[in-house]
């Protein structure tokens, strides 16, 4: 048994742009799920790092704080004590 299939240069070429269509369109779809998922993680980084920020200068807002209660008991008492 002999089987022989012509193809045309046209039909080959044809077939190779559907799949490559095939191909981008796949990609673009993987791509925005990707660049979705990316943001994501960019994003989450981001609001940790704020919080990080807050919490390390956490000590110089109690300091600050303080320093102020301080000055206030400090005048209350000078108030008192004339």
């Amino acid at each position: 048994m002999k089987l022989e299939i012509e193809i045309t240069e046209e039909q080959l070429k044809s077939g190779i742009e559907r799949n490559i269509r095939t191909i981008i369109a796949k990609y673009s779809i993987d791509g925005a799920k990707l660049i979705e998922k990316r943001l994501k993680e960019l994003y989450n980084k981001a609001v940790d790092d704020t919080i990080n920020e807050i919490i390390h200068s956490e000590g110089d807002l109690k300091e600050l704080v303080n320093t102020q209660i301080k000055k206030k008991i400090d005048k209350k008492l000078n108030q008192l004590l004339k």
